[in-house]
């Protein structure tokens, strides 16, 4: 073995690459795996956009959309934190192509499942009758005995 310096300084600067090499490969194999961890975790863990009432939210599914378009159409609305995580759950769910066109009324408190369920359903969203000059009597009348219960 020849001990010069300029063997000792190529020793520990080649170790020294080594091992910087082989920390980079193990904080990549790591961020990777806290990622596949945390994307697999959100598919299997339902919770909706927000707790308690949450907010209504009026969506249109039209004739044809895809899979990847509801999830955008879900995202863009605010009714689900992430696209891909929704467009894999749509894969996993048994409501994959079998969305029914029309306008649904939506809430941020609803989980995946419940949003697929109901753009599924057909229970599209009918807009309350507007009051006119024709109907505002007999409105004003169902408004009264909806809020002062007879006694």
């Amino acid at each position: 073995m020849n001990f010069s310096p300029k063997n000792i300084i190529f020793s520990i600067v080649s170790a020294s690459i080594g091992i910087i090499v082989f920390s980079i490969c193990v904080l990549f194999v790591f961020n990777v795996g806290n990622r596949a961890y945390s994307f697999g975790y959100n598919i299997f863990n339902e919770k909706p956009m927000s707790e308690g009432l949450g907010h209504s939210v009026l969506v249109e599914v039209k004739k044809g959309m895809t899979d990847d378009a509801i999830a955008k159409l879900m995202f863009e609305s605010g009714l689900v934190e992430d696209q891909n995580v929704f467009f894999v759950q749509i894969k996993l769910s048994e409501y994959s192509k079998k969305y029914v066109p029309g306008k649904y009324m939506l809430n941020t408190n609803m989980t995946p499942t419940e949003l697929l369920a109901k753009i599924c359903s057909g229970e599209t969203y009918l807009p309350p009758e507007t009051v006119t000059e024709n109907n505002v009597e007999s409105t004003i009348e169902e408004v009264t005995q909806e809020a002062v219960p007879e006694s």
